[in-house]
C-alpha cells in the first residue's frame, strides 16, 4: 500500500499563486483598454510536475517541470490580435499587450470576432473537487515506478522484457478574465503510474501494459497491482489466432473506454463500474459511461472477466 506523505497538503501555496495570476489578468485588461482596445481577454496558466521513467530496474529519466504562460487577445471593433509570453516581469507584460494591439490594428475586420455577450458569462462556479496535490519526491516516484515494473516482470516467467514504468504528478493553475468583468479561476491535479511489458520470444513477442490515472493520489491503484495487471494484459496477447467470419458479440477491454464513450445511436451498451452519480466528484467521468450499468452476466460468461460487453 502506498501512503500519502503528511506534507502533501501542508505546503500548498496554490491560492496565493492563483490570486497572483488573477491580478496579472486585471493589469493586462486595464492596459489593453488604455491602448484603445474595445474588448480584451486574458488567459494565465501555471503548471508544475514531476515525471519519472525507469526500465529494467534502472532509472532512465527524472524530469521536474515548471511552466507558465500568459496569452492576451484584444479586439479593436471586429479586428483581432493575440500575443503571449512566459515572462511575468512588468515590462514584458506591457510589451505583450502592445504586440497584440499592433497586430489587431493591421488585420482585416472579422464579423465573427469578439467576446460572447455579457449575459452568457458564467455566474456560478461549483466546486469540482479537482484539487488534490501530492508532494511526491523524486526518490519516492522512482520507488513507485520500480515497484510497479518489478511486480510485472515477476508475475510470470513468460514476461521476457520491459518497455519501462513511470510515475508522475502534476498540478495546474489557470485564470481566464475578459473585459466584460468576468474572471474565472481553476486549479487541478493529476497523478499516474503505469507500466508496459513484453512477453514471449522472437516473432511471437507481444507488448501491452496498464496504468492508473486519477485526480487524487488515494484513487490510484497500488503500484504492484498495476504491474501485475500489465503482465496479465501482455500475456493475454500471446499466441493470437485467426477466427472465422461470423456475427458475434464484440468485447472491449476497459482500456478501450474511448470507443464505448461514443457508441453509435441505437446500440445497446453495458459498461462497467458504479453509476457516476454514486462516485466522488473527482472520479466522475473517469470510471463509467453516464447512465450505463455493468452487464454482470456478460462478464461472468466471458473468459475475460475484466472485459465489458458492447452489443452493436
Amino acid at each position: 500500500m502506498n501512503v500519502i506523505s503528511p506534507e502533501a497538503h501542508s505546503a500548498d501555496d496554490s491560492l496565493p499563486r492563483l490570486e497572483q495570476l488573477a491580478d496579472i489578468s486585471q493589469q493586462l485588461l486595464a492596459r489593453a483598454r488604455a491602448l484603445g482596445a474595445t474588448q480584451a481577454e486574458v488567459s494565465c496558466s501555471e503548471e508544475r510536475g514531476l515525471d519519472v521513467n525507469v526500465r529494467l530496474g534502472e532509472v532512465e529519466t527524472v524530469e521536474s517541470t515548471r511552466d507558465r504562460g500568459i496569452a492576451v487577445t484584444v479586439y479593436f471593433g471586429q479586428r483581432k490580435g493575440s500575443a503571449s509570453t512566459a515572462d511575468l516581469q512588468p515590462a514584458s507584460l506591457e510589451s505583450t499587450v502592445a504586440q497584440a494591439c499592433a497586430i489587431a490594428r493591421h488585420t482585416e475586420d472579422d464579423e465573427a470576432a469578439g467576446l460572447a455577450d455579457p449575459e452568457l458569462m458564467a455566474r456560478e462556479f461549483p466546486d469540482l473537487d479537482s484539487w488534490h496535490p501530492w508532494a511526491l519526491q523524486a526518490d519516492q516516484a522512482v520507488d513507485l515506478a520500480l515497484a510497479c515494473e518489478a511486480a510485472g516482470r515477476e508475475a510470470d516467467p513468460r514476461i521476457s522484457n520491459s518497455d519501462g514504468a513511470s510515475a508522475s504528478t502534476a498540478t495546474s493553475l489557470s485564470v481566464y478574465a475578459n473585459s466584460h468583468g468576468f474572471i474565472g479561476r481553476d486549479r487541478s491535479s493529476h497523478h499516474s503510474v503505469g507500466c508496459a511489458l513484453i512477453a514471449g520470444q522472437g516473432d511471437g513477442m507481444q507488448r501491452d501494459g496498464w496504468y492508473s490515472s486519477a485526480l487524487a493520489r488515494e484513487d490510484l491503484e497500488d503500484a504492484a497491482s498495476i504491474g501485475r495487471r500489465a503482465a496479465e494484459r501482455t500475456l493475454a496477447r500471446l499466441n493470437p489466432r485467426s477466427m472465422a467470419t461470423a456475427q458475434m458479440p464484440v468485447l472491449y477491454s476497459p482500456g478501450s473506454r474511448a470507443l464505448a464513450d461514443r457508441p453509435p445511436a441505437g446500440c445497446g451498451v453495458r459498461r462497467g463500474a458504479v453509476p457516476p452519480c454514486q462516485l466522488p466528484a473527482r472520479q466522475r467521468g473517469h470510471a463509467a459511461v453516464p447512465g450505463l450499468v455493468r452487464d454482470r452476466g456478460a462478464a461472468a460468461a466471458a473468459p475475460w472477466p475484466a472485459f465489458d460487453r458492447v452489443r452493436w
